[in-house]
């Protein structure tokens, strides 16, 4: 697999068997074979969807970057090679993010009792009736309120920090490492704020309080980058740390 994300970094790859090429790798590697039957190419309003109930992954090759990070990032030529290696990581970037809710169906059928795979369970509910069976408020939800949807602010968070892992391979340069490190950084602070957490913030959209409350958030030792993930609560320090990107990465 190291070999295949060097070569995908290296001539900033848009072709679809390449891709494939990496997704199957991921899913054996990540023992998720039960989970995925299938891989299309496709048009999407996103760069990437998995349908549970289908066992179905769609992406969308698209080479679109908002313009807010081009400019942040000093990059003002859509032609230019620091455009096409920062489109190519949004796109493992997305692979990473879709697999991680195909890891979340794996952890919904898990029967363990923890607060972790209580939350994961409420999550993937909705998911699978994404998006015809949902309600009105639901929709909602999803269309105003996206990134407190604990099953995709926990996929953004993972699928950066696994993406990061990979600078011990070499991809990437300082440049794209602060890149990195910045959206990491800024998807795990999002939404801790005067004392809640995004945990307890998602349960209130969904009126669910009282399945809040009764969750037990150290029930389990859950690592750093999980409890961040999925919007637990935690010591605001934390949070405040200038070292914290690199603590969520092995």
């Amino acid at each position: 697999m190291e070999d295949l994300l060097n070569y995908i970094m290296a001539i900033c790859s848009y072709e679809k068997t390449d891709y494939e090429k990496l997704i199957w790798l991921l899913v054996n590697d990540k023992e998720l074979d039960a989970y995925v039957q299938e891989i299309k190419f496709k048009k999407l309003g996103a760069l990437g969807m998995y349908i549970p109930n289908d066992k179905l992954l769609k992406f969308n090759m698209n080479k679109n970057i908002r313009r807010s990070y081009l400019s942040y990032y000093g990059i003002s030529d859509y032609y230019s090679i620091e455009y096409q290696r920062l489109a190519t990581i949004n796109l493992l970037l997305s692979v990473l993010h879709e697999l991680y809710h195909v890891e979340q169906a794996k952890m919904a059928d898990d029967s363990s009792d923890d607060s972790l795979h209580k939350v994961v369970r409420e999550g993937m509910e909705l998911g699978r009736r994404s998006p015809k069976k949902l309600k009105l408020s639901e929709r909602m939800l999803y269309r105003f309120h996206y990134h407190k949807v604990l099953t995709e602010r926990s996929a953004e968070i993972i699928s950066t920090a696994e993406l990061l892992e990979y600078r011990l391979y070499g991809l990437f340069t300082p440049a794209e490492l602060r890149y990195l490190k910045d959206q990491l950084i800024g998807l795990v602070n999002r939404g801790y704020k005067n004392g809640t957490c995004p945990c307890e913030k998602y349960y209130s959209l969904r009126n669910k309080k009282d399945e809040y409350n009764k969750l037990d958030f150290n029930d389990k030792d859950y690592d750093l980058l999980t409890r961040l993930a999925w919007g637990f609560p935690v010591d605001d320090k934390i949070l405040k740390d200038d070292n914290l990107a690199l603590k969520l990465v092995k």
